[in-house]
């Protein structure tokens, strides 16, 4: 439990231990790229009918009545991904941003509890093709690298560890690839050869196979690495029997040390990307519950410090609401930790997705981002051409930052504070109140919940706070 009496002093002591502010961005516009980030559609293949999955006892997701844009308490409908798919492929013309250089998803395809293989692979196939419809020019690649949630198994979080070796390729003297990694995981391997055209390489293909992760090239400067995340999760289940002297499933760890080791020798940058995040929940109910083991979760942070000069951002999912997260231990102009929200309306939080900047010839970091919603609180008629709307163009004036980087989520978790002389009610409320998961939420409007949301913005790793 949080100790509250302490909490202001945290933030306190963060804020004056961080040096001073760094200065806006002074990006050469002819370098900025975008990309488009979705995440969670959750999409539910039974939707209006007595067999949809229902989160809320109310929830209008039956064959009586399923508004077709889906509902609180319910999961994503074709058409609500449909709409999002278009409106982000859209966003940049409306925006006045440069073209999309490519698509980030984050994972959960399948709706919760599907249970059902063919299911599963079925939202697999539905969710990439609406990329396919909707994206079809995207320069750089077409298709989004290959994300796992803990629903896009056969049972919730399950994935029997079968590895503990790092699934790397060998290679000749000439440089030429001698030998694949072979396939560990009979589930992932049905997904890789399902999803076999989705892959930019047999490299790509075989390492996602074998451990669930992998690593493509976006350009000549920027790597996106997909995590398999699950089975870092505290939820991931089966547990293995016997634990080994260094437990690392699927070699994980040793292969995001030998790609970083490789990006930063090459003068190149990565998106750490995956989809269970390593931080502390922000969901009501288990709200400051870590969501990875502390030896797991120190350890990837103890990866982040060492090779912080190869990573240039970190994109996380699945607690379906928007976030921004300091990062304890890296510089003040480093990226923060980045969370986006979900498509799936199911745990009553409107439908979102994100439009990025970044910094595409230097720095390769996110440098600033356009927020989309859809508010399910007022009624949407069937007819609706979209019903995605913008709900911010910029991140840094919504917040009134000076610019994406871990010092300045640090002053916006002081400013969130309640009780301090920097306590900014406007700030407050756009940030939770509107992107954080959009109305309606459960009420925080007491001291005690506002501390504890401004201590997730600053310290939202740290479990020995709360």
């Amino acid at each position: 439990m949080m100790n509250l009496k302490n909490i202001n002093h945290i933030l306190l002591i963060l804020i004056l231990s961080s040096a001073s502010a760094s200065a806006a961005s002074n990006i050469d516009p002819s370098s900025i790229g975008t990309f488009a980030w979705l995440s969670d559609t959750h999409l539910d293949n039974f939707y209006g009918t007595s067999l949809a999955k229902q989160h809320l006892a109310s929830a209008p997701c039956n064959e009586t009545f399923a508004p077709l844009y889906s509902a609180f308490g319910c999961g994503g409908t074709l058409a609500l991904v449909s709409a999002a798919m278009e409106s982000a492929s859209n966003a940049t013309k409306e925006l006045d941003w440069p073209d999309l250089d490519f698509v980030l998803f984050t994972g959960d395809f399948a709706r919760h509890n599907q249970l059902n293989a063919t299911e599963v692979l079925g939202n697999f196939a539905t969710v990439e093709d609406l990329f396919r419809i909707y994206f079809p020019d995207t320069p750089v690649v077409e298709l989004p690298a290959l994300n796992l949630g803990n629903n896009d198994f056969v049972s919730d979080y399950y994935l029997n560890v079968s590895s503990y070796k790092p699934c790397l390729a060998t290679y000749n003297d000439e440089g030429g690839i001698e030998s694949l990694p072979t396939p560990t995981n009979e589930w992932l391997e049905v997904v890789a050869e399902q999803q076999s055209d989705t892959f930019t390489s047999e490299l790509e293909k075989a390492t996602f196979a074998c451990g669930g992760y992998l690593n493509r090239a976006i350009s000549d400067k920027l790597h996106i690495i997909v995590l398999n995340t699950v089975v870092w999760s505290l939820s991931h289940v089966p547990k293995p029997a016997l634990l080994i002297e260094e437990d690392d499933p699927f070699g994980q760890f040793q292969w995001l040390s030998t790609q970083l080791s490789e990006l930063r020798e090459a003068g190149k940058k990565a998106y750490i990307t995956g989809h269970v995040p390593p931080m502390l929940q922000s969901f009501t109910g288990s709200l400051g519950k870590p969501l990875y083991s502390d030896d797991i979760r120190m350890g990837l942070f103890d990866m982040l410090k060492e090779y912080e000069d190869a990573v240039a951002g970190l994109f996380f999912g699945h607690v379906h609401s928007n976030e921004l997260r300091h990062i304890p231990g890296l510089k003040d102009t480093a990226s923060p930790l980045l969370i986006g929200g979900s498509l799936s309306p199911c745990y009553t939080t409107n439908p979102t997705f994100s439009i990025v900047k970044y910094d595409r010839d230097g720095s390769s970091f996110p440098i600033d981002f356009a927020n989309y919603k859809v508010d399910l609180s007022s009624p949407i008629n069937d007819d609706t051409t979209n019903p995605f709307n913008l709900t911010f163009s910029s991140i840094l004036d919504y917040l009134e930052m000076e610019s994406l980087t871990n010092k300045e989520v640090l002053i916006l978790s002081n400013r969130m504070l309640p009780g301090g002389s920097n306590m900014d009610e406007v700030i407050w409320n756009r940030y939770f109140n509107n992107y954080y998961k959009g109305v309606p939420q459960t009420a925080c409007d007491n001291d005690s919940c506002q501390r504890a949301e401004a201590c997730l913005v600053a310290c939202g790793f740290d479990d020995s706070v709360w």
